[in-house]
């Protein structure tokens, strides 16, 4: 394979058959077109773990805000009782 070739396919900008002309066996190329599959179902799952984390950040940080509001609060009812 040319190092052109390599390239192309390393960026995901060439078809499946720059992949599948090595293949020296059906069973080869089927195996092949398997992997690339994973390969691509394991890079969503990532990607779709990193938005996962991005909105349990954002979830921890409105928690926190919240939180920091109920004490004001808390001090705030208790600052009032202590002036009746």
């Amino acid at each position: 394979m040319s190092k052109v070739s390599s390239k192309l396919i390393e960026k995901g900008d060439s078809p499946v058959d720059l992949i599948l002309f090595k293949a020296s066996s059906q069973f080869e190329e089927i195996r092949l077109e398997t992997e690339l599959k994973m390969q691509k179902a394991k890079v969503e799952l990532i990607k779709s773990l990193e938005k996962d984390v991005e909105k349990l950040e954002h979830l921890a940080n409105i928690e926190s805000d919240t939180s920091e509001i109920k004490d004001k609060i808390k001090e705030g009812k208790c600052d009032i009782k202590q002036k009746n």
